[in-house]
């Protein structure tokens, strides 16, 4: 009987060494669960909105962006398994990418009470832009347009109204961090325009074509090595390599979300400065003003 009494004793304390962890992990885990469905998710394209959401709310709101901060949007397809996570969020921030007329109708398929915002709405996405390919300037598509401070605003403010009809309850410390994100813009836009004035050619050589806003805004003239999307011809690049020399272009700025395999011949062959910029950062002032002070020092 001791015996017997003994073993109860140790298969107790062994089921208790088990079942405490399991109950801890367990609880954990429903913990969370409970957490991450009591609370809201919106989804945004890509990263700049997600922090704006993020800030709006306080922190109160969960923000899921579709497009990874590393990926090309332009050509992005998010795999099946990313689209089964996103069927039960309240509202989706569209930005007008290729991809989100393709998967807006798979989604509100299955979440037919989506909350659609297109902020692409009312922005007009072709600019009058220099292009060493063409003998004048000629009309492009852009699609960054929240690489102009003057737009981000605009739709900043459209997302805050959209948020307070969504969460009433949060419509006061919405209010609140707007006023705050409209200083921070007025800021932005002011140290920008310092910046963009001391720098040293009027002329931005870029791998890709995505700072047509800004240059529209800050009075540049955007050189893209690309043409349509496309690498320059031989006879191309040589109108390049010319317009570089002419203009006395010291800088070339590219992108990790394009290649750049031009631009490094470029920058080889002429001797020229390249920065890695990154339009799709998620911290959007802290990432602008870092732009700015690039441009300034170059």
């Amino acid at each position: 009987m001791l015996i017997f009494s003994k073993l109860n004793s140790m298969k107790k304390k062994l089921l208790l060494l088990f079942l405490v962890p399991l109950f801890i992990i367990c609880a954990s885990f429903f913990s969370s669960k409970k957490q991450s469905i009591s609370k809201p998710e919106i989804l945004v394209t890509i990263a700049p909105y997600k922090y704006f959401v993020e800030r709006l709310s306080d922190n109160t709101i969960v923000v899921k962006s579709l497009v990874p901060e590393a990926a090309d949007p332009h050509g992005f397809e998010p795999p099946a398994k990313e689209l089964l996570s996103l069927f039960n969020a309240k509202a989706w921030f569209l930005v007008g990418e290729p991809f989100e007329d393709h998967f807006l109708p798979i989604i509100k398929r299955n979440d037919p009470a989506l909350k659609v915002i297109h902020l692409d709405h009312n922005v007009s996405k072709t600019l009058q832009l220099c292009c060493p390919h063409h003998s004048h300037k000629h009309t492009m598509e852009d699609r960054h347009f929240w690489m102009s401070p003057k737009v981000m605003k605009t739709q900043i403010n459209m997302m805050a109204g959209a948020l307070k009809d969504l969460y009433p309850q949060k419509s006061e410390i919405i209010d609140q961090r707007l006023k705050e994100i409209n200083i921070d813009f007025d800021k932005l836009d002011s140290e920008l325009t310092s910046q963009t004035a001391d720098c040293n050619s009027p002329y931005l050589l870029v791998s890709h074509p995505a700072f047509g806003y800004f240059c529209r805004d800050y009075g540049l003239n955007q050189l893209a090595i690309e043409n349509e999307t496309q690498d320059p011809s031989p006879k191309e690049l040589t109108i390049l390599f010319d317009t570089i020399k002419q203009k006395k272009i010291k800088t070339i700025y590219v992108q990790k979300q394009h290649s750049y395999k031009m631009a490094k011949l470029a920058a080889e062959s002429l001797n020229l400065k390249m920065v890695e910029v990154n339009p799709y950062s998620e911290n959007y002032f802290e990432n602008m003003q870092s732009f700015g002070k690039k441009l300034g020092e170059n």
